[in-house]
């Protein structure tokens, strides 16, 4: 065999080990996507859901009385704070 001849083995055969591995890093790039949009589309379910809650504390605030309003006051600050967290963890997803 030419040393030409070796060579051109030598590139081909490089050339179909890069071919397999672009291959796997599509598969993975494919799975990652697919775990990234599952990851959103959770993330954007939890932040509907907050945004639900969020006004239907609004709701409560706008109907109370002063009274109750007064009784309430604080556990609706931890709420909304609690709230602000989970919306704050569920856009961290987005981020990362």
């Amino acid at each position: 065999m030419s040393v030409k001849q070796s060579f051109a083995e030598q590139i081909k055969a490089q050339s179909d080990v890069w071919k397999v591995q672009i291959k796997e890093y599509q598969d993975q790039f494919e799975q990652a996507r697919a775990k990234s949009q599952s990851d959103q589309r959770k993330a954007i379910s939890q932040m509907e859901e907050m945004a639900a809650e969020a006004f239907k504390l609004f709701q409560q605030v706008q109907t109370a009385s002063e009274t109750a309003w007064k009784d309430m006051h604080a556990a609706n600050q931890k709420a909304l704070a609690e709230l602000q967290k989970g919306w704050a963890d569920a856009l961290s997803r987005f981020n990362n």
